[in-house]
C-alpha cells in the first residue's frame, strides 16, 4: 500500500468517525407553532451557549419584514434536551424577534420595503397579514438524541464565526461551558466590580464584563512569563478557559480561592482609588481593557507577595508614563502587557 493510499484511508476513517457524532434531520415549522412552543417552554434558549438578546428593534424589524415578504431565512438549529424539551442551539435572535412581535412588544420601524407597516405592531396589521406571518415557514436542522453537548457547542461556535460577528467572550461563553465559565459569569455581576469597572449597556450585552474577569485570572496566573501567549488575546484566553474548566471540575475547592483573589483585588483597588476604580478619569463611564489589566493584575501581584499590603497613594495612575503604558496601540504585545503590570506592581511594592 502506498503512502497516498494510507493517507486516503486515514482521512476517510476520520471523516466517518466524526460523522457518527452528528445525527440530524431537517424539519419545517410555521411561525405560530414555534411561538406557541416557545411560550409553553417546550422550546427554550439554553444559557450555556447563547448570548443576551442583542438585536435592536431595527434588526428585529428587518427580520420580520423578511418573513412577511417571503425572503429566505437561514436554518435554525434545534436539539433534543435530556428533559424532553427542545434546545434552540442557534436561532435565539430570530426566535425572540418572532415571539416579541407576536405578543406586541415590537413596533416595526425603519423599513425600506414595507414602508406602510412602519409604526405598527402585530395586532395593528390587517388580519390577512397576521395570517401570512403566522403561517410563515422556517427550516430547522434538528440535532437528534445522541448528538453530544460538545458537538452542539462546536456547531454554535462555527455558525457564529461569521455573519454578525460575535465578540471573543461571546464565543467563549457559548462554546466553552464549564465551572470556570460559570464562575466568571457570577463574578462579573459582583456589585463592587460593576461599580469600579463601569461598562456601556452594549458592552455588557456582549459580555465585556466577563472578558475583563477572564483577563484578570488568565494574566494574573500567567504573570510574569505568560507562557504560550503569542500576542493573540483570544487564543490565550480560550486555552486558559478550557484548562480552568477542567481544573475546577476536578478540584471544586479551588473555586473559593479564585473568588477570594478577585474580591481582595477589588477591595484593595477601592481602598486606594475609591469610586474611580479602573476608569480613565474620575467621571468616566467605561473601563479600558489595558488600564483594567494593569491595575487589577498589578494589584494582585503585589497582594500575592504581601497580603497585608497597606493603603497606597495611587495618584500615579494619572502620570504620563502610566498613560503611555495603557494606550491601546499595540497593547496586546506581550512586552507591553508585562510592562504595564510591572509598573503597577513595582509602584505598590516600592512604597511598603
Amino acid at each position: 500500500m502506498t503512502d497516498q493510499q494510507s493517507e486516503t484511508i486515514e482521512i476517510s476513517e476520520q471523516i466517518r468517525d466524526k460523522k457518527k457524532d452528528v445525527r440530524f434531520s431537517t424539519r419545517e415549522y410555521v411561525a405560530e407553532y414555534l411561538i406557541n412552543k416557545f411560550n409553553a417552554d417546550a422550546f427554550y434558549i439554553p444559557l450555556d451557549y447563547q448570548r443576551n438578546f442583542v438585536w435592536t428593534d431595527v434588526d428585529c424589524s428587518y427580520f420580520i419584514e423578511s418573513v412577511l415578504i417571503g425572503l429566505p431565512i437561514p436554518y435554525m438549529f434545534f436539539a433534543d434536551a435530556e428533559d424532553g424539551r427542545t434546545e434552540i442551539v442557534d436561532g435565539a435572535q430570530r426566535m425572540n424577534a418572532l415571539v416579541n412581535f407576536a405578543r406586541g412588544d415590537l413596533t416595526l420601524c425603519n423599513l425600506d420595503i414595507l414602508t406602510s407597516v412602519n409604526g405598527k405592531t402585530y395586532s395593528e396589521l390587517p388580519i390577512e397579514v397576521q395570517r401570512r406571518f403566522d403561517n410563515a415557514s422556517f427550516r430547522v436542522v434538528y440535532l437528534e438524541e445522541g448528538t453530544t453537548f460538545d458537538v452542539r457547542q462546536e456547531i454554535f461556535r462555527r455558525i457564529n464565526s461569521s455573519g454578525k460577528q460575535l465578540k471573543s467572550q461571546e464565543i467563549r461563553r457559548g462554546s466553552m461551558g464549564g465551572d470556570f465559565t460559570k464562575l466568571v459569569s457570577e463574578l462579573s455581576k459582583d456589585p463592587l466590580f460593576i461599580k469600579l469597572a463601569p461598562l456601556s449597556e452594549t458592552a455588557r450585552k456582549h459580555y465585556d464584563d466577563m472578558e475583563l474577569v477572564t483577563r484578570f485570572f488568565a494574566y494574573a496566573d500567567g504573570y510574569p512569563d505568560f507562557e504560550g501567549y503569542k500576542d493573540r488575546v483570544a487564543s490565550y484566553l480560550d486555552e486558559y478557559t478550557n484548562r480552568m474548566n477542567i481544573e475546577l471540575a476536578e478540584s471544586p475547592d479551588k473555586r473559593n480561592e479564585l473568588v477570594a483573589r478577585f474580591k481582595e483585588m477589588l477591595e484593595y483597588v477601592e481602598k486606594c482609588l475609591g469610586d474611580r476604580g479602573f476608569k480613565k478619569t474620575p467621571t468616566g463611564k467605561t473601563t479600558p481593557h489595558a488600564r483594567f489589566e494593569a491595575i487589577a493584575v498589578g494589584v494582585a501581584v503585589a497582594l500575592s507577595e504581601d497580603k497585608d499590603l497597606s493603603r497606597k497613594d495611587m495618584s500615579w495612575v494619572d502620570c504620563e508614563e502610566f498613560q503611555t503604558l495603557v494606550r491601546s496601540d499595540s497593547a496586546n504585545v506581550k512586552a507591553k502587557l508585562k510592562a504595564r503590570i510591572d509598573f503597577v506592581a513595582n509602584k505598590l511594592k516600592a512604597e511598603r
